[in-house]
Formats: C-alpha cells, sequence, structure tokens
C-alpha cells in the first residue's frame, strides 16, 4: 500500500535517497500515477471517495506484523480509496489493484534490489524473512546461480558464476558458498569438491563496489566491513573443516580474497596462464585477512613479499612456492582436476575424512601433542571395520571390498 496522488509527499523518497538511489522514488511515484489511472479506469471518473476507517485499520495492522515489516516501515499516508463500489465489489476491484500494484512494484525489486538493497539485506541473515514482500522468483534465481553446483560419480563441482564482477565475493556469493559448504558436509554420497571459477577469472576478491556501497552507514561502514570479513573468515575456515578434500581449480587471475581462497583450500590446480597475488596494498588495502591463508602455504619472507609490494606471480612461481599442487596446460586444466578428484574419490571415504580432520588439527600442536593425537587417530582408524578389510585385501592380494 502506497500514498495517493501524484503531488503528495512519499516518504519513500527518503530512504531511497539514504543509498544513493533517488530515481528509485520516482519509480514509486510513478506506481501511484499508476494507481490514479487504474482507478480511473475501473470507476469511470476520479472523484475521491473519503477513507474507509475500517479497512485501514486492518491494513495497518497486517503491515505492522512482524513478518511484513522493517524498521522504518508503517502505513503511514493516506491509503489509495476504492470508490462507489458495494462492500463486495470493493474487495474484488480492491484485489484487482492490488495485483496490478504488486506485479509493478515486482519488476522495479527485481531490477534494483540486488544493487540497492545489499547492504540492508544481508545474506548471513534469513533474506525472506526480512523483506516485507514476496521474494521474486526471478531475483532469486539469478542469487543461486551465483553458484552452481554439478556432482559426478561422488565428485561435487562447484562453480562460481558471476563472471562480470569476476566471480566477486559479494555479501550473496559468501551467503551460496557457505550454504553449499553446509549442506556438502552432511552429504557422505560426494567424496571430493573441486571448486572453479566460470568466465575469465577464477576469482578477483571482495566486490569493491559493494563495500563502497557500505560506507553510506552511519559508523562509515565500520559495522558492515567488520561483520564481511567475519562471515568472510568463516567462510575460508568451513573449508578444512568439511570431511571431504577441496582442490582448486585455477584459471585466469585470482587475487585477493581469491587468493585466499585458492590457499584455504586442500589442493590446487591452475592452468600455466594463471597469475596469483594479494595485491590490495596497491590500492591502499593491506590484505591482512587473505595473508592468514596465504602465510600457512607460502614460506614467510615470500609470503610478506606478495603482500608488500602487490605483485603478482605466475602458476610456476606459485607452485614453487607450494601454493598450488600442478600446473597444467588451460586447455586440460578441468581433465587434469577432475583425474585428481577421482584418484581421491576412490580411496577408502572414512580414512580419508578421518586424516583430512587429523591433518590439519596436528598442525596447531607441538610436537609431542601432535604424536600423541595422531597415534590415536591411528587407533581409530584401525578399528574402522572397512581399514581391515582393506588390509585384509591387501595381503590376500584381492581387490577390497568397502561398505563406505
Amino acid at each position: 500500500v502506497i500514498p495517493f496522488g501524484k503531488n503528495e509527499h512519499i516518504p519513500y523518497r527518503e530512504r531511497a535517497a539514504k543509498f544513493q538511489k533517488p530515481g528509485f522514488a520516482d519509480e514509486i511515484r510513478a506506481c501511484a500515477r499508476l494507481a490514479h489511472e487504474i482507478d480511473r479506469a475501473v470507476c469511470g471518473h476520479c472523484q475521491r471517495l473519503g477513507p474507509d476507517v475500517a479497512e485501514h485499520r486492518k491494513i495497518d495492522g497486517d503491515i505492522r506484523q512482524r513478518e511484513y515489516c522493517r524498521t522504518g516501515y508503517s502505513a503511514t499516508g493516506t491509503q489509495i480509496p476504492i470508490r462507489n463500489m458495494q462492500a463486495k465489489a470493493k474487495a474484488v476491484l480492491g484485489d484487482l489493484f492490488n495485483r496490478e500494484v504488486r506485479r509493478y512494484l515486482r519488476k522495479l525489486i527485481d531490477h534494483e534490489v540486488g544493487q540497492l538493497f545489499t547492504v540492508h539485506f544481508q545474506w548471513h541473515a534469513s533474506p525472506i524473512a526480512r523483506f516485507p514482500l514476496e521474494l521474486p522468483r526471478k531475483w532469486m534465481e539469478n542469487k543461486m546461480a551465483l553458484l552452481e553446483r554439478n556432482d559426478q560419480n561422488g565428485v561435487a563441482h562447484l562453480a562460481l558464476s558471476s563472471p562480470a564482477s569476476l566471480n566477486a565475493l559479494s555479501d550473496a556469493m559468501i551467503a551460496a558458498i557457505q550454504s553449499e559448504f553446509d549442506a556438502l558436509a552432511e552429504d557422505d554420497s560426494v567424496r571430493v569438491i573441486i571448486l572453479k571459477g566460470s568466465g575469465k577469472a577464477f576469482c578477483a576478491g571482495h566486490d569493491l563496489k559493494e563495500m563502497t556501497a557500505g560506507r553510506a552507514a552511519k559508523d562509515g561502514g565500520a559495522e558492515y566491513f567488520a561483520d564481511l570479513f567475519a562471515r568472510c573468515a568463516t567462510m575460508m575456515q568451513t573449508i578444512p573443516r568439511l570431511p571431504q578434500p577441496v582442490i582448486a581449480e585455477v584459471h585466469g587471475i585470482a587475487t585477493a580474497a581469491g587468493c585466499q581462497l585458492v590457499a584455504s583450500c586442500d589442493l590446487a590446480v591452475a592452468a600455466e596462464d594463471a597469475r596469483f597475488g594479494v595485491n590490495g596494498v596497491n590500492i591502499g588495502l593491506f590484505c591482512s585477512t587473505p595473508m592468514v591463508a596465504l602465510s600457512r602455504n607460502v614460506p614467510r619472507k615470500q609470503a610478506f613479499e606478495m603482500l608488500a609490494t602487490g605483485q603478482f606471480i605466475d602458476a610456476g612461481r606459485a607452485c614453487e612456492l607450494g601454493l598450488v599442487n600442478r600446473v597444467v596446460a588451460p586447455e586440460t586444466l578441468a581433465d587434469e582436476t577432475l583425474m585428481l578428484a577421482e584418484l581421491l574419490a576412490g580411496k577408502l571415504g572414512s580414512a580419508v575424512r578421518i586424516g583430512k580432520r587429523a591433518f590439519y588439527e596436528q598442525l596447531q600442536m607441538p610436537l609431542e601433542a601432535a604424536y600423541a593425537y595422531t597415534g590415536n587417530v591411528m587407533v581409530e582408524n584401525m578399528l574402522d571395520r572397512d581399514t581391515e578389510e582393506g588390509i585384509s585385501a591387501f595381503l590376500e592380494k584381492r581387490k577390497p571390498e568397502w561398505v563406505q
């Protein structure tokens, strides 16, 4: 429900201005003109009817329900009236009018909300619960398309699918990756995960346009930035905690948080023409969070050189430093990565899960504690039924019959 009349004050204009998109308020005003035209077509004249107080009271109540409202939204302003009709006819015309207005609003939302309200509706919360209207199906499909998943023979292929932004880690992209990782952690049918990018690049790091928009907040974006980096860090730390090995399939560039994503994966295969960099320092932003993963893959002095100079390294140098495992021809990148994934998928799943968890745990321990911990892990592994079968099959020179 919106205020009536072409020349009346529209409170939405002030809210739109906060997002530096005042033209959006003009679109809302156009919606008011649409209402005026519908009213004229339906009723044959432009005479206003006195407001139906009881009807408006019910509308006010509905709008203020928790599931439909957000801070700053209410039923203020004169509601659009329906004229000179009997009660039942009024309800029919009201429903017709409502559908027309909502159809028009959804067109606006489909084009505007992904960019205009990205900061306000962050995907780490429940976007459906916080949005006052039903989310347009097309907009939801666009968000879901940011990450495409395809499972084949126990290998899950995850493709970052925002080539226009070089697969930047926007709020929506981080949320999509985190959601898929959470699902994969519970999926026993998947043994290996391949993470890749579509278009010309693997990943160009954080979305700088989106981050700049965050500065519009009263605190200059401090709360938003802290939340963004915390959610990104959670997503990165989820990778070593997944039970399945994660392989980065890298082409084009992997910069800043994109390089961090490669470093966070368990394994990486890169095309010969791939380049890597933590180049935030070139625009005055030292890559402090990417530094965490990078410095745990690359020797200390080489990592600091990359961070402090912002210079890129090629795939061959990345392999020498330990950032990637293999460098292959661009035309064989997908096949070579899949071969590695299938090799891992052919191993005993329970053993790989136990081993991956132990690998990252022992890295954080002193030497003596690490040996004590991994000794207990070996005991756990030995007591596995499939491990017993694997050892027996090896001694008997036959193929093991594993359950997992």
